[in-house]
């Protein structure tokens, strides 16, 4: 689980080399990953989050394919 303050932090971790090195390690060990983003005050929270996923997608197009290779993946998408 992470915590975030805001959106700028948010796209500063998954920018960042240790997160893109965690992916590139991890997703191809998990059989189930759930992610799910939580706001108790901003409704469009989800878009907003889809809209850095995209960001950081076009700095590494590899990643964005890596979450496919999971078996069983629920979540935050960027193409709903």
């Amino acid at each position: 689980m992470f915590v975030v303050e805001d959106l700028d932090g948010l796209f500063e971790y998954l920018k960042h080399p240790t997160t893109y090195q965690t992916d590139h390690l991890g997703l191809t060990l998990v059989e189930r990953l759930g992610i799910f983003d939580v706001s108790d005050d901003d409704p469009e929270l989800n878009a907003k989050i889809q809209q850095l996923h995209r960001r950081r997608n076009e700095l590494d197009p590899e990643v964005a394919g890596m979450p496919a290779e999971v078996p069983a993946y629920v979540g935050s998408r960027v193409d709903d």
